[in-house]
């Protein structure tokens, strides 16, 4: 066995031979796939001023791997808030930090299961971000149990940061069977809001690419999260590309009422997990929620399509967990470089 790191630039991915199979053997999400990384790496959705990929080779073959984002500042969304008792420079400080923020569920790729293996890859991500003078480095939004183990064998704890959202769908052999399980209280609601949307003349789409009116798409998730202060986390350009980039597995819930789109969920097919990645809204235009609508159809759909596993990303814990999703922690494995 002969193992040795690797470290490219990150839009040079499609030309990394063997990636596409460790991220298949490894079971890895979407988020990994070459698509993604390359529309990241050339249109970052946040600014990073490096994208590197640091690969492990057994005799050639790639057999793990990292993307990493050199970060300034850290921490744009403060999702590393509950660290600063920790870490109180981490608000002014730069980081080199994988995933990007914008996957929820970072994790070293491979498929090997040896942690002393995983584990040569720490040293040469310290390395890099002390050759960029970067303040941070390590993992974020991590609940994998193997990454969490390297990450605590090679010295960086994991630290708790925030909740992302996830339903097991296993048990629902119908929309029915989904709705029947929630709470009362939730299923009166979603009830309420079918009535709503039954009695307009809005109309519920599952949409594939290609999109024609993408725009629209992605300029409504822009302004929704410019409403909250945060319309930086889905600049229009880099969105477009990406969404653009993703093919066939973007998969858009989208509801019209007279001729306009009011709500729309972003989502990735990425079997056996459909991944609810992003939502814009336009409220107020309708008697009924389009969100509600939205994610009920994305339900729906998933269970219909032989998912196990629908994954709703993180924020807005109080109303997921009404619509029968369960928190799971995400950790955050930093140390000064």
């Amino acid at each position: 066995m002969t193992l040795r790191i690797e470290i490219s630039p990150l839009d040079g991915i499609d030309r990394v031979p063997g990636w596409e199979h460790t991220v298949e053997a490894a079971g890895a999400p979407v988020f990994y796939s070459s698509k993604f990384l390359s529309s990241v790496a050339t249109a970052p959705l946040l600014p990073a001023d490096r994208a590197s990929l640091l690969l492990l080779h057994d005799n050639g073959d790639v057999i793990a791997g990292v993307p990493a984002f050199h970060q300034r500042p850290i921490d744009r969304l403060r999702f590393l808030a509950p660290l600063h008792s920790e870490f109180p420079d981490l608000p002014s400080s730069t980081g080199l930090l994988s995933h990007c923020w914008h996957c929820y569920d970072t994790r070293i790729v491979s498929a090997v299961s040896r942690i002393e293996q995983l584990q040569l890859l720490i040293d040469p991500l310290r390395d890099l971000a002390r050759t960029m003078n970067t303040d941070y480095f390590g993992l974020i939004n991590v609940s994998d149990p193997r990454t969490l183990a390297v990450m605590t064998s090679a010295g960086l704890t994991p630290r708790y940061m925030l909740d992302r959202y996830v339903m097991d769908l296993t048990g629902y052999l119908s929309f029915d069977d989904y709705v029947a399980a929630l709470h009362p209280d939730s299923r009166r609601e979603l009830r309420r809001q079918f009535r709503r949307y039954q009695e307009s003349t809005a109309e519920m789409a599952v949409e594939s690419t290609p999109v024609r009116d993408l725009d629209e798409v992605v300029s409504l998730c822009h302004q929704t999260t410019a409403q909250h202060g945060t319309g930086f986390y889905y600049p229009e350009e880099e969105l477009k590309l990406l969404l653009t980039n993703m093919g066939e597995a973007l998969r858009l819930f989208s509801v019209r009422h007279e001729g306009e789109r009011v709500g729309v969920i972003v989502g990735f097919s990425d079997p056996p997990r459909l991944h609810l990645w992003a939502a814009g809204m336009s409220y107020g235009r309708t008697a009924f929620s389009p969100y509600a609508i939205g994610m009920a159809e994305a339900v729906r759909y998933a269970i219909a399509h032989g998912m196990t596993m629908l994954e709703g990303g993180r924020g807005n814990g109080r109303v997921k967990l009404k619509q029968g999703f369960t928190p799971l922690r995400l950790y955050a494995c930093l140390q000064t470089a």
